[in-house]
């Protein structure tokens, strides 16, 4: 009697494991890309997903990539969604751009007392 609650406890615990194993990741979307010259993953960010600190998501989903710094112009590469992109924990600071001032442009602001050239 203990071995076949025993074998049955096992046989749960592999289907919960294996369920858990196929279905992490298969739910993003991706977008196809060709990269043209003179791009970057930040540009690439920045045009496919609208926020361009997300660069890393893109250089995480794309192995093929070994450095960032190095892509090649017709190379394809594949873009999470930009829902998925935010959903997986990514984004920026607060939700915004970083580099957005207090109205959302992305002008700087004359600071106090800076001399101007």
């Amino acid at each position: 009697m203990v071995k076949k609650i025993s074998l049955i406890c096992l046989l749960a615990f592999m289907v919960i494991a294996f369920s858990f194993l196929t279905s992490s990741g298969q739910d993003m979307e991706y977008k196809e890309y060709k990269v043209l010259k003179g791009d970057t993953l930040w540009d690439i960010s920045s045009k496919e997903i609208h926020d361009p600190f997300l660069w890393p998501k893109i250089w995480k989903e794309n192995p093929d990539i070994k450095n960032p710094d190095r892509i090649s112009p017709s190379q394809m590469i594949k873009n999470p969604s930009q829902a998925d992109s935010k959903r997986a924990g990514g984004g920026s600071l607060y939700g915004k751009s970083i580099c957005s001032n207090r109205n959302g442009s992305g002008s700087s602001e004359k600071r106090r007392g800076a001399k101007t050239h």
